[in-house]
């Protein structure tokens, strides 16, 4: 507000500003005199008017006005204009009234008739005092703004941590997934061919054993050499002995076995390259009871063993999206759901269409969560689960994955009575891989998985 050529902008408020020889008029000559700009108003009213035309440094108010009184005047000053200034000046020996004005905010007083010096050293330090205010009023934006543009670096900064953390995580997966798959399946088929090969002799070998039992039984009563007696009897003894039928029999059952493990195995090794998108990862057209199903199988026994887990499919379109990074985020989410419910707990997981777009519903009987940090769930690096157990990227993870296809990620939760997560992602390709910050469609009033959404 101050104008460094002339020292400042002052207001005298007085009753009587019109006389060329009343106080305020000689105060202002004064003022000048000494480089201020001075403005002059007669009473409250006034004074309000110029303060709204023009701003001041400065005022010098007469606690003697008609009206509204100085006093009165100098708490609406307070109140409406804090960093201006106030020097109250008063022709009467009233202590009472300086005191209550310097209570209520006056910077300093003068009395009437005015002393030249006085007043000089007086305006002087209020004006300096105004300087120092000011400068502080601009250090103190200043270092707001700074702070505030620090607040949105470190946003960004942990922002840009998460997602490279997640892309590593997923260049990650997607390496170990095809080294595993690389390293399993050469054994794997050299194992799934020799178990072909071993069912095929064992049947050959069984018929074999049966041939032979035949025409041990048919020579039985036939003159024999000592040498054929021996053998036959050593037949009929091996036969007795080891039970051959039921080794025959157990070894088919073995060799069936092994061959549905080994084939468990290679499921299992696809998968897991569906899941990381080694088998062709970007965005392709993509069935997401597929994507879920895959899912599901890749999640640790520990986990599906110790829940209710319900799965209610929907009749949905196929979506282009990329498998893997949706893979990755209905993990995170299944992965939460899980743990919030706990042993014993319930998990419904629930796919439907609505006409442009598909949702996702997860589902859990958990605890809920804390309404104090339920805005902040999509935060990166926020975790409620303890040290060690989780860095806080699942849900921030989730949301970007989310919003890259052009979709939504909504959580609803209240403490004591489950959590709700529900994605919709769009139909139509042309808006897949378009990130949108609004929620796509509204979640339709559906059936509820059974026993689980109750």
């Amino acid at each position: 507000m101050s104008d460094p050529d002339r020292g400042g902008q002052i207001l005298v408020v007085d009753d009587e500003v019109d006389d060329e020889y009343s106080g305020a008029a000689l105060l202002g000559e004064i003022l000048r005199g000494e480089g201020y700009a001075v403005a002059s108003a007669v009473g409250f009213a006034d004074m309000q008017s110029v303060l709204e035309e023009d701003g001041v440094d400065l005022i010098l108010l007469d606690i003697d006005m008609p009206g509204t009184d100085g006093l009165q005047a100098l708490a609406w000053l307070k109140s409406v204009w804090p960093d201006v200034g106030v020097i109250m000046a008063t022709g009467r020996d009233d202590v009472g009234g300086v005191i209550e004005a310097m209570r209520r905010g006056a910077y300093d007083y003068l009395l009437k008739p005015f002393d030249v010096e006085l007043v000089r050293s007086s305006i002087g330090r209020a004006m300096e005092r105004q300087s120092l205010r000011a400068q502080q009023r601009s250090s103190r934006l200043e270092l707001e703004d700074r702070a505030r543009q620090l607040q949105q670096a470190n946003r960004t900064l942990r922002e840009n941590q998460a997602r490279l953390i997640q892309s590593e995580r997923l260049a990650y997966l997607g390496q170990l997934a095809a080294g595993i798959a690389h390293e399993i399946n050469n054994p794997l088929g050299s194992v799934m061919s020799n178990l072909e090969s071993l069912t095929a002799y064992s049947r050959i070998v069984g018929r074999a054993i049966a041939l032979y039992e035949e025409l041990a039984d048919s020579v039985r009563d036939v003159s024999q050499s000592q040498e054929q007696g021996r053998a036959l009897g050593a037949i009929a003894e091996l036969r007795q002995s080891e039970d051959l039928s039921h080794i025959l029999v157990d070894t088919d059952a073995a060799l069936a076995e092994s061959a549905s493990g080994a084939k468990r195995i290679r499921d299992i090794v696809r998968a897991m390259g569906g899941f990381a998108g080694i088998d062709g990862s970007g965005m392709r057209m993509t069935d997401i009871n597929t994507c879920l199903e895959t899912t599901l199988s890749m999640l640790p026994s520990s986990l599906t063993d110790s829940c209710d887990m319900e799965v209610k499919a929907g009749d949905i379109p196929s979506i282009r999206c990329d498998p893997a990074k949706l893979n990755q985020l209905f993990m995170n989410l299944l992965e939460n759901a899980i743990q919030a419910a706990g042993p014993g707990g319930r998990v419904g997981v629930e796919t439907w269409g609505t006409g442009d777009n598909i949702g996702i519903r997860i589902v859990d009987d958990g605890p809920g969560v804390d309404p104090a940090i339920e805005k902040d769930l999509f935060t990166p690096f926020l975790t409620t689960k303890p040290t060690g157990e989780g860095v806080g990227l699942g849900l921030y993870a989730a949301y970007l994955v989310a919003q890259e296809h052009g979709g939504s990620i909504e959580v609803d939760s209240r403490p004591g009575q489950g959590t709700t997560v529900t994605v919709m992602l769009p139909v139509t390709g042309s808006r897949a891989g378009q990130p949108s910050n609004a929620v796509v469609s509204p979640v339709p009033e559906l059936k509820p998985v059974p026993s689980v959404l109750r």
